[in-house]
Order: structure tokens, then C-alpha cells, then sequence
């Protein structure tokens, strides 16, 4: 989770910052195995910075502090993405990462994606730039896949929100969920929102299968976190994920 904190003016004074990452945190924890998240800021200095907060159980929000930032000349949110990607997502070895990011300011290093009439890509940079190359690796399994919550308020350009939330990477893979709302408090009612709760899946398919028999049924996905009732008495049950022509089977090991 990296929140984008670029000036201390209405709405965005550290204890409104603070509420809202304790409210994103607690939710965002859900889907750890650990139940914890990690929280940084960024867009601090040259408005390139990046600080790590450290890593919070989600029981631990509470103890969240943030005194005022060196604020900087500018919202670059590429250089946190890249280093919350490699610390969170790659070298935790996770299955999957989740990405929440407010900002509030017009983005400085979008870049682009330019494709000629036959789709050959002529052009990238920037987030664009890094996404298609992202987006190519998580297809060919050499990288972790990933969902980014990319949330924009008050200052922020609805328009690029809207040209990540659609961006082509020349792949099925769908690395933003880019939303505009109106102020921080919209922030946290759009991530509780159904559009963004149904991204939180780490298959298009799948289901539930005990004794060789399918038991639960996931039409729309399989979820990051599954709430489930299955019969009683297994102590163990595997999870079949679906993904266009393959399937994936994941023993797991119930309590007792």
C-alpha cells in the first residue's frame, strides 16, 4: 500500500491520512495470509521519493503515525511502484500482490504505449512503458501477477485514471483498477466497492473439489480469499483454478 501524500491542505492533513490508511490497511489485510500490510509514501522530496512505514498486522493499524512529509515539486508515482512491486510482491515470494494507491495530484510520469496499424509497438514509457513490460512477463510466468488499486481524488486527472483503467498492454493481463472519486472519503467507499472487490481474484474460474467431487463453484473467479462452507469432516480440500485452457490444483491442508 503506498499512499501518495502531496500537500497538507484540507482533507489531507496527516490524521485524515492516517484514517484512511488504517480504513485501506485493515482492508487490504484481509487478503494476506499473515493478515499484515505494508505501507509506504511516496512522492516525497523531488516528488521521486519513496518511505517504507514498515510492515502492520492489521490488529496494529491503531499504532500508524505520519508526521509531515517533505513534500516535493511533483507526483511520480513510478519509482514506488517499482519498489513496492520488487519488496512486497517479488522478493516476499508471494502468490499474488495487491497495490492500493491514492493520490491526489495529476500524475507526472504516465508516459505512453504506440502502437502502429499492424499492433508492432513503436513507443513506451513511463507507467505505461513499465506496465507492458510487466504485463508481458506475468503472461509468460516469469513474474508474480498483481493487482494495482490506483485511487484519485480531489486534484487528480480523471482522464489518466481512465487511460490506466483502460490500458492495452497487448495482453490479458489487466494490471489497473484506476478510479476517480471525489475526496478521500470516496476513496475508501470505493475500495469497498463491489467493482473493485471483484478484481481481488487470482483466476477467471475455478472451484472447490473434495473427494473428487466439485463442492463450490466459482463462476465469476476465483477469490484471493475464499469464505466458504464445505462438508465436515475433510482435512484437506484442493483448489482447481482455471485459467483459458489451463488448470492449476492447490492441495489445502484444513484445521482441525
Amino acid at each position: 500500500m503506498a499512499p501518495h501524500y502531496r500537500r497538507p491542505r484540507l482533507g489531507l492533513k496527516p490524521s485524515n491520512v492516517e484514517n484512511f490508511i488504517r480504513q485501506a490497511g485493515a482492508f487490504v489485510a484481509n487478503y494476506d495470509s499473515d493478515h499484515g500490510v505494508q505501507v509506504y509514501l511516496c512522492c516525497l522530496g523531488d516528488g521521486t521519493g519513496v518511505q517504507d512505514l514498515g510492515n502492520f498486522p492489521q490488529d496494529g493499524l491503531e499504532k500508524l503515525r505520519i508526521d509531515s512529509p517533505n513534500l516535493g515539486g511533483g507526483t511520480y508515482i513510478l519509482p514506488a511502484l517499482q519498489r513496492v512491486v520488487k519488496e512486497v510482491v517479488m522478493d516476499s515470494r508471494a502468490d499474488y500482490g495487491f497495490i492500493v494507491l491514492p493520490t491526489d495530484g495529476e500524475i507526472h510520469d504516465l508516459g505512453e504505449l504506440r502502437y502502429g496499424p499492424n499492433k508492432q509497438l513503436l513507443a513506451k514509457s513511463g507507467i505505461k512503458g513499465w506496465a507492458y513490460d510487466i504485463a508481458h512477463a506475468i503472461q509468460a510466468k516469469r513474474h508474480t501477477p498483481f493487482k494495482i488499486v490506483l485511487i484519485g481524488f480531489d486534484n487528480a486527472n480523471e482522464q489518466q485514471m481512465e487511460e490506466l483503467d483502460n490500458l492495452d498492454t497487448d495482453t490479458p493481463i489487466d494490471i489497473f483498477n484506476a478510479l476517480f472519486v471525489a475526496d478521500l472519503a470516496g476513496a475508501m467507499d470505493a475500495l469497498d466497492s463491489e467493482a473493485v472487490n471483484n478484481e481481488f481474484t487470482i483466476s477467471s474460474g475455478g472451484y472447490l473439489e473434495a473427494n473428487g467431487q466439485p463442492v463450490v463453484q466459482f463462476e465469476t473467479g476465483v477469490p484471493q480469499r475464499i469464505d466458504a462452507t464445505v462438508p465436515p469432516g475433510l482435512s484437506m480440500i484442493t483448489v482447481v483454478l482455471r485459467e483459458g485452457a489451463e488448470t492449476e490444483r492447490l492441495d489445502v491442508q484444513l484445521p482441525r
